[in-house]
């Protein structure tokens, strides 16, 4: 593999049903049109939450770059995440499908607004 298919290979596209492909071309041609997306299909959901004085932001994004950092597997593509008062928590899940990613959010809104904490996710998100 050279050194631009290896370039290529990491970006990623959203189609009209939000499955990921590849698109063929040059470096240049691939990541204008990346670049280009990524600004239009980037957020899945937001959320702000008002709990117990504190203000909880959750957002959960589609990538553009597999995050597996494997190229034998399925690629990471959606992260969520969550800001406490606006300052950043130790938390991030990551999911292989669109699917998986509103699933994965929607169960960090109901933890949040449960007696559990959100350590209590598993890996999965589910």
């Amino acid at each position: 593999m050279t050194r631009e298919d290896s370039i290529l290979s990491s970006f990623w596209f959203l189609d009209d049903d939000n499955q990921p492909y590849q698109m063929e071309g040059s470096l240049a041609e691939v990541a204008r049109a990346w670049e280009k997306q990524i600004e239009s299909k980037k957020r899945v959901a937001e959320n702000t939450l008002k709990i117990s004085g504190n203000t909880y932001w959750v957002s959960t994004v589609f990538l553009g770059v597999d995050h597996q950092f494997s190229f034998n597997e399925t690629p990471i593509l959606w992260e969520t995440m969550i800001t406490k008062n606006g300052e950043w928590l130790d938390f991030q899940r990551r999911y292989m499908c669109h699917d998986d990613a509103v699933y994965g959010h929607n169960k960090v809104l109901e933890l949040l607004k449960s007696p559990f904490t959100i350590d209590q996710i598993d890996e999965t998100g589910k």
